[in-house]
């Protein structure tokens, strides 16, 4: 199952299939656009996010492979506590993966043989989840909050079709995608992503040295958001 998740990462940097436009990839995150309803990219978020109250998630949204998302999340030590909403109540850090059975995006063939769109929206899903330490959550929810703090529209509007799109969340409210990146900090983010994946799916014995390359691959990435703010004069 991990390695499902990692091949369809790994696609990102090794896609031919799809349509690039010629102008510089963008080395930012971009705006999502707005969901309608019934929309494909709204059924994904509905089974793989829904009303889970993530810290920080990514939505991997592949042509042609299952969708799956990567969450941070935070759960009370004692389920039983008086004010679950106190800060000073003990909680865990838990990064967890989502990955549908079968893609959410399908097409059904009519009896004139035609075809038309049929979202699976109640389609099963695969869940894994492991602890990690607070220190390790908190650098992340600083890095996708970095990342995504610099959003900003592209210059040449979409860039490309049937290649692979990311969907990066963390709160307050910030909100940023992108697709097939190849470098930069979106790439940067999609690797790092696929080392948590992989830290999740790992046996015991191996956590050690992926909590410790996870943590110096954020460092890395909000390195590199700081450098590019400064040289652009972003705030």
């Amino acid at each position: 199952m991990i390695s499902r998740f990692l091949s369809a990462l790994a696609a990102a940097s090794c896609l031919v299939g799809g349509i690039r436009a010629q102008s510089a990839e963008p080395r930012h995150l971009v705006p999502i656009p707005l969901y309608r309803p019934d929309s494909y990219d709204q059924a994904v978020f509905s089974v793989l996010i829904g009303d889970r109250g993530a810290e920080v998630w990514m939505i991997c949204q592949p042509s042609f492979r299952p969708e799956f998302a990567l969450l941070l999340q935070s759960e009370l030590i004692n389920p039983d506590a008086k004010d679950p909403y106190s800060p000073t109540e003990p909680r865990r850090w838990i990064l967890s993966t989502v990955t549908t059975v079968r893609p959410i995006w399908h097409f059904k063939e009519n009896p004139d043989g035609s075809e038309e769109l049929d979202l699976r929206a109640n389609v099963p899903v695969e869940r894994h989840r492991v602890e990690i330490d607070e220190s390790l959550a908190n650098a992340l929810r600083q890095v996708w909050e970095a990342v995504l703090r610099q959003t900003k529209y592209p210059e040449d509007g979409p860039s490309g079709v049937d290649g692979v799109t990311y969907v990066f969340y963390c709160r307050p409210n910030y909100f940023g995608q992108t697709w097939s990146p190849k470098q930069g900090v979106p790439a940067d983010l999609v690797n790092l992503s696929a080392k948590l994946i992989e830290l999740v799916g790992s046996p015991s014995e191996k956590r050690e040295g992926l909590l410790n390359e996870s943590r110096k691959m954020a460092q890395k990435i909000e390195d590199a958001v700081t450098t590019e703010a400064k040289a652009t004069g972003a705030k």
